[in-house]
């Protein structure tokens, strides 16, 4: 049983099943359930999903080792290329910040095979490329999945590969396919309808009503 506002007087009970306790990741005891989030990751782990682990192939990023000496905000000669950092990634969007670098495996501290980085269809994400994944995993359900079913604020791979990814038919990944390919190319209004449009279809497939909508809205801005 979890309280809550044990402090402020409005104390509020939470009864988690162990069942719950010993089908999460790693068995951790994780506070943030309440009787709402349980049902819905009990709902969405009991449909036909599938999984990133075994069917994904992960890359490592590059690390320069020291970026102030290894990137430049100019293009000194033909050898530099541009590189995407960080900070240049939004949902479905690079804003290119202007870096470039040199692929040199003999300088740079970590650094994977040049092939890797050039395939035309990739994810990325910080510390996923047009496809019907990078929709779901941008997607508000699949955020809150992951909050309250890992306990980190970071991102890591073993966590990624646990993700339930819906087993939809060709003609659902057709329709987040090209509502992805529209964001990837809007901006400001028309960006976040778009947006709210991708979050409602993946919310369907996932058969979320909508009080459990309201709900995942509402605990995603407390993150």
């Amino acid at each position: 049983m979890i309280q809550e506002g044990v402090f402020n007087g409005g104390i509020t009970e939470t009864k988690i099943p162990q069942s719950l306790f010993e089908s999460t990741p790693d068995n951790i005891f994780n506070i943030h359930f309440s009787d709402l989030s349980t049902k819905i990751i009990q709902k969405i782990d009991s449909l036909d999903n599938k999984y990133l682990k075994d069917n994904t192939l992960f890359v490592l990023g590059i690390v320069t080792g020291d970026n102030k000496k290894y990137l430049s905000l100019k293009k000194l000669s033909k050898d530099y290329e541009p590189i995407v950092v960080g900070k240049d990634l939004r949902k479905f969007q690079i804003d290119f910040g202007g870096n470039y670098f040199i692929y040199d495996k003999k300088v740079l501290q970590q650094i994977a095979p040049r092939d890797y980085y050039e395939r035309p269809e990739k994810l990325i994400y910080k510390f996923i490329g047009k496809n019907y994944i990078l929709g779901v995993l941008n997607s508000d359900l699949i955020q809150f999945y992951y909050a309250k079913s890992f306990f980190t604020i970071r991102v890591l791979r073993s966590n990624l590969e646990r993700l339930p990814i819906f087993n939809a038919t060709e003609a659902q990944q057709d329709k987040v396919i090209s509502l992805v390919e529209k964001l990837e190319k809007e901006k400001d209004e028309k960006y976040n309808e778009l947006l709210k449009e991708l979050n409602d279809y993946i919310f369907s497939l996932y058969q979320i009503n909508d009080q459990q909508k309201i709900y995942i809205r509402e605990e995603l801005q407390k993150l």
